[in-house]
């Protein structure tokens, strides 16, 4: 790849971050190869970065990803897949296909791979070796059925975590897509009705625990020629959501990949089953405060986004529902 133009930023580089986006991905970001070159910058093939660039920004011009490092956390690694497939703006691809024809088998073909570093690997795959082998001792010396548990059905939590990383078992977010996709079927009228509903919608259940669950709209940078040069905006449309469940008992915010399936455990339901708002407002909209609040000082941050565009106007995350279980 010696004829590849390749670039690299993290938290410390000092670099035009604005510039380098438009760089490896201009098409993107308002710009194009053309654009480049009459700027006078060089268009980057391969960008090597930290979770610096990891939310909020526009890089489908890209349509690979190599993941070198598995964060701890779930979610980070699907932000960063996010950066690439995004939604895909026909006129900016026509756009591309013509300046770049070769691109054309390429385009909407994303791909990702997942390097799990070897001491990871080698601590993972000890630690399942040493859980499994102290089972199978234990199962040897009191017969335990299985050697997994009391019975061959109870499997310890990280085991089971392991078998569905690396035994193809469906992951969280592909259960939660499968059940979307049976209740449309099962409820096609209804379907219709789903996506005409109004945003900031409101609903509840009753259920056991206490709790509160919100869906938030979180704004993403698109890149402009601005009259002193580039600039950022903040929109909504170039932004994600975010799924988050407040547990009222407790006071505590979950928002991690592995909990979407309590979430989604918490508040399904059959369409027949009465609409019923039994959390108090006042609890709901403390609930709703400490969620924002934990927008603001996490993930706004991070991104940098300023509290104002440039007509004055605040740069907030949007509520889009929420629904109380109680």
């Amino acid at each position: 790849i010696s004829d590849r133009n390749i670039f690299e930023i993290d938290g410390a580089s000092t670099v035009n971050r604005t510039k380098i986006i438009r760089q490896f991905s201009p098409y993107y970001n308002n710009s194009s190869a053309e654009d480049l070159t009459e700027r006078g910058e060089q268009e980057i093939d391969i960008l090597i970065s930290t979770d610096v660039l990891a939310e909020g920004l526009n890089l489908q011009d890209s349509v690979r990803l190599i993941n070198y490092d598995i964060h701890w956390n779930p979610v980070r690694v699907m932000q960063r897949i996010g950066r690439i497939d995004r939604r895909m703006n026909k006129e900016i691809e026509d756009k591309i296909i013509a300046d770049n024809p070769n691109f054309l088998e390429d385009r909407g073909n994303i791909a990702y791979w997942n390097f799990l570093p070897p001491e990871q690997l080698d601590s993972l795959l000890g630690l399942f070796e040493r859980v499994s082998g102290k089972y199978l001792k234990i199962s040897k010396l009191l017969g335990i059925e299985g050697g997994f548990g009391l019975t061959t059905g109870q499997e310890l939590d990280h085991m089971k975590d392991f078998n569905e990383l690396y035994h193809g078992k469906r992951t969280v977010e592909e259960d939660l897509r499968l059940k979307y996709q049976e209740l449309c079927r099962e409820n096609p009228e209804l379907r219709t009705q789903w996506k005409a509903m109004p945003t900031r919608t409101v609903s509840g259940k009753r259920g056991e625990g206490r709790y509160a669950f919100f869906c938030y709209s979180i704004p993403g940078m698109r890149l402009i020629d601005g009259e002193s040069g580039d600039d950022e905006i903040w929109t909504l449309e170039d932004g994600e959501s975010r799924w988050y469940l407040y547990d009222l008992d407790e006071g505590t915010i979950k928002e991690e990949t592995i909990e979407m399936m309590e979430i989604h455990d918490v508040i399904q339901c059959e369409p027949p089953e009465p609409r019923v708002l039994n959390v108090g407002e006042d609890e709901l909209s403390k609930a709703r405060n400490k969620i924002e609040d934990h927008i603001f000082n996490g993930i706004m941050r991070q991104l940098n986004v300023p509290a104002k565009d440039e007509k004055g106007n605040p740069i907030e995350p949007e509520l889009r529902c929420w629904m109380s279980v109680g």
